[in-house]
């Protein structure tokens, strides 16, 4: 940590409107239930008491749709002029510990072995400020998956709630380059109470999915389990999954032409859109709904830890919370039949 503060929520709205002279700043709106991340929206629209938003923040890094180049079919041959990545400096104020998480399994995928050019600079000229999960509903189970409920690391600046203040953790210099006068010296007495204040809910979204028993089966063993012929029945394919999880960041690429020119876009796709597996021969990798369901869950589960080493499921409780029919990762996980 480089330096605390106290910091009224009085003075919230006046700070992120003074932001937004010199940066882009992205922040909750709306009613609980239905909150999204905005792009500059004024200070007095930012919602501050809420559990978390309906969709993951994960577009203001990867959006569904993205220019790729435009290019010119001419007698002899095809200019193609590349999009520039965006490097627009951004503040993204009140991200939950979940989609910190989250985060961290986009970063694995677009920033591992093979780096996503457009999804880095996004990342890298963003400062992340989380909100501690002081309030987390019954249906979260972040810490199942890992998830510190007041991360340190992977945001610029950590605020818990102590009421009508936050105490505030500067853990960068990217966010120590946010501090005004409007904010205060934190002393003694507001660090014992944010002590406090974590102490008290720690532990209250550790439901255990029993990852344990995985350990004793091969991974060919728990692909060919009976129990995903019948675990996806009832599920209603919704696109929506591409919006709620970081596991399910697919894309595809299409042509918009006009006349001899066009322009070409990564669009985001899910593992219910038709055609999702089909290879250029025809062949179906994952012809139905069994396999789609069963390797996405195994994706984040199994292949993703191993590659990884922590789990690529963000624990945010959106599949309880938000998508249609029986998504719930955590009776999926936990009901698995291992014969």
């Amino acid at each position: 940590m480089i330096a605390d503060f106290i910091f009224a929520k009085a003075k919230l709205r006046y700070w992120l409107d003074d932001l937004r002279l010199s940066q882009e700043v992205w922040a909750p709106t709306g009613k609980e239930g239905s909150l999204h991340f905005t792009r500059n929206p004024l200070g007095e629209e930012v919602i501050t008491e809420y559990t978390n938003t309906k969709e993951s923040p994960k577009a203001i890094f990867f959006p569904p749709r993205e220019e790729i180049f435009s290019y010119d079919i001419l007698p002899d041959k095809v200019e193609i002029t590349p999009k520039p990545p965006d490097t627009t400096p951004r503040v993204i104020f009140g991200m939950r510990p979940p989609d910190v998480r989250g985060l961290e399994i986009m970063d694995a995928y677009w920033m591992g072995d093979v780096t996503d050019e457009r999804y880095k600079a996004r990342r890298e000229n963003s400062a992340i400020i989380c909100v501690g999960y002081h309030n987390p509903p019954p249906c979260c189970f972040a810490e199942s998956v890992g998830v510190d409920l007041f991360p340190e690391e992977g945001v610029d600046m950590l605020l818990t709630d102590l009421g009508r203040t936050y105490y505030v953790q500067v853990l960068t210099e990217r966010g120590m380059a946010l501090i005004t006068d409007q904010f205060n010296p934190a002393e003694s007495d507001h660090r014992e109470d944010a002590r406090k204040a974590k102490a008290g809910v720690r532990g209250s979204t550790d439901q255990s999915l029993e990852l344990e028993r995985w350990e004793e089966f091969s991974d060919a063993e728990i692909l060919a389990l009976p129990y995903w012929d019948e675990v996806y029945l009832g599920m209603i394919p919704s696109a929506a999954i591409s919006r709620y999880f970081y596991s399910g960041t697919q894309f595809r690429f299409i042509d918009v032409p006009k006349g001899h020119q066009g322009t070409r876009y990564r669009v985001w796709t899910h593992p219910h859109a038709p055609g999702y597996s089909r290879l250029p021969d025809g062949d179906d990798y994952r012809p139905g709904m069994k396999e789609r369901i069963r390797d996405w869950l195994l994706e984040m589960f199994l292949y993703f830890p191993k590659r990884h080493g922590f789990l690529g499921c963000s624990g945010a409780h959106r599949c309880v919370a938000a998508m249609p029919t029986k998504h719930d990762v955590r009776k999926i996980i936990q009901g698995v039949d291992f014969g």
